[in-house]
């Protein structure tokens, strides 16, 4: 755990959540992220119900690639759902993702 929440913190991806601190309160590990202002895919599916084909393209297009950035960094994303798939309005640590564009979170 403590492992992972190191190698996850050094990426530098546009598109990727990093986490903030690490710690152990009374035996159970936790990690704290930055909030993503906006919704997640989740959300939106439940919201709005199935996305045409060219939106599903077009929110899903920027997911692989921080996926790959951090499998090659040596992570892997054990919970790659809808749910870790959000969609930002600002960017909270993002500098460099644009509003809208979903990210992942939870590696």
């Amino acid at each position: 755990f403590r492992r992972e929440v190191r190698l996850a913190a050094r990426l530098r991806h546009p598109h990727v959540v990093p986490p903030l601190a690490a710690g152990d309160a009374d035996g159970v590990l936790y990690f704290t992220m930055p909030f993503v202002e906006g919704e997640s895919l989740r959300d939106r599916l439940s919201r709005d119900g199935a996305l045409s084909v060219s939106e599903a393209a077009r929110l899903l297009s920027d997911v692989p690639d921080p996926l790959a950035y951090a499998h090659g960094q040596g992570l892997v994303h054990r919970d790659a759902t809808y749910a870790n798939i959000p969609r930002h309005r600002r960017p909270a640590r993002l500098a460099r993702s644009r509003p809208g564009r979903p990210c992942v979170v939870g590696l």
